[in-house]
């Protein structure tokens, strides 16, 4: 996990997926359908801590191998973000630490 802000959100679920630890996560769609993600990395950027998230089994619309960057709220729900440049630069950074390791 990479902090790049000054705090650390302290709910539940955040620490949860802030947490090297913590691999699975299982969300809920609008339809009521179970989704489960393997949680692949996660980062606070100014305050607001985003987690990258890759489907298994399978989810209507995204290939086997690909992965999106959620934002967690204030309230710890998460909400696929929709800022393609913080996307593109949280990935990067995810990438940097794969060629680290």
């Amino acid at each position: 996990m990479k902090s790049k802000g000054n705090k650390l959100p302290s709910g539940q679920v955040t620490c949860r997926l802030l947490d090297d630890e913590m691999v699975d996560i299982v969300m809920v769609n609008e339809d009521g359908q179970e989704l489960i993600f393997r949680r692949v990395y996660s980062t606070v950027e100014d305050d607001v801590v985003y987690v990258i998230l890759a489907p298994i089994g399978g989810v209507s619309g995204m290939a086997s191998n690909e992965a999106m960057l959620f934002r967690v709220s204030e309230d710890e729900t998460l909400s696929v973000s929709k800022d393609w440049e913080l996307n593109h630069k949280i990935f990067q950074e995810y990438y940097k630490t794969l060629k680290e390791n």
